[in-house]
């Protein structure tokens, strides 16, 4: 990949968070004209050992903790705490002490299978699972943030950071009322953070229902990296619609199948267990199709262990 060497004044993309990648030190380049803005952490370089390098960051106005932010490496210490899920579905949450009045700490120590601790992060709101970042902002501190420029120097540490950041906005319209900010002006920093910056941006109606999103993607993390296949459609509620569902899971077999292979052998134990020949003799399942089922449902003994 070339590397380039924009400056951030140079970048048109990065003009709007200008003053922020200048005092991180962070190079811009813009992949094509449509405003894809790509950050790449590059702190200059320093000559001379570690207490040099220290020195001549200090005199650039670059603080250890920019440097940490800046660097994916040095930014993995910047979380000492995570801890170990007891279960499966068990989601840890790390939240901030200047959060703890917010109403969602007492949320997520409502909900079951969530361990909460608080301390200090030094970056973002929520940590979860120790792999994603949760900035939670109501809409009325969204607009004050814009106004301050506080919002973009944010994003611009959310956004180099190794871990998945999440921006969480909370209220409702009518949070804004008092705000006196356009709505044009809003949706700017909107497209900012999330087309420009790529932070995703997630909605909430107020702490109950913020505490149950970053469970909610928690809990769809751990499944795509549990790599469980998701399938399409609700959950079948009943017996019977759960039985058509996993043979349906068979190669083959659709929902009409599905229907004549239980009505013809009872239940899907005996349909598991049933031969090719009795497979194939089922109208619409032929020798091929029985073939493929056989080969889905069964394994040599010998492969475990097991004597024929």
């Amino acid at each position: 990949m070339r590397n380039y060497a924009t400056k951030a004044a140079d970048c048109t993309s990065a003009a709007i968070i200008r003053g922020c990648c200048q005092r991180l030190a962070i190079r811009c380049w813009c992949a094509d004209y449509n405003l894809k803005l790509r950050r790449k952490a590059c702190p200059e370089p320093v000559e001379g050992d570690a207490k040099d390098a220290e020195e001549q960051q200090k005199r650039r106005g670059i603080s250890q903790r920019d440097v940490a932010i800046a660097n994916p490496i040095l930014d993995l210490r910047m979380y000492p705490y995570c801890p170990e899920r007891s279960g499966s579905n068990s989601v840890s949450v790390v939240v901030d002490d200047r959060e703890t009045g917010s109403g969602v700490l007492r949320a997520l120590r409502d909900l079951e299978n969530v361990t909460v601790a608080v301390q200090r992060l030094p970056l973002g709101d929520y940590l979860v699972d120790g792999r994603i970042l949760f900035e939670r902002k109501t809409l009325l501190d969204l607009t004050e943030s814009i106004k301050d420029g506080r919002l973009f120097t944010q994003a611009c540490r959310l956004a180099l950071s190794p871990k998945k950041t999440v921006i969480l906005l909370e209220g409702t319209a009518a949070d804004l009322a008092s705000s006196h900010m356009s709505r044009e002006a809003i949706q700017g920093a909107l497209i900012t953070l999330s087309v420009i910056l790529g932070i995703p941006l997630l909605r909430s109606l107020g702490p109950e229902e913020s505490a149950r999103l970053m469970l909610y993607t928690a809990r769809q993390i751990q499944t795509a990296v549990s790599g469980a296949i998701l399938r399409k459609g609700a959950r079948p509620k009943g017996k019977r619609a759960l039985q058509l569902r996993i043979l349906q899971g068979l190669p083959g077999i659709g929902p009409s199948r599905a229907e004549r292979l239980l009505a013809q052998f009872g239940t899907v134990e005996n349909v598991m267990q049933a031969q090719a020949d009795d497979l194939s003799a089922l109208q619409g399942i032929g020798p091929m199709t029985a073939r493929r089922i056989r080969w889905a449902v069964t394994e040599p003994r010998s492969a475990y262990g097991v004597q024929p």
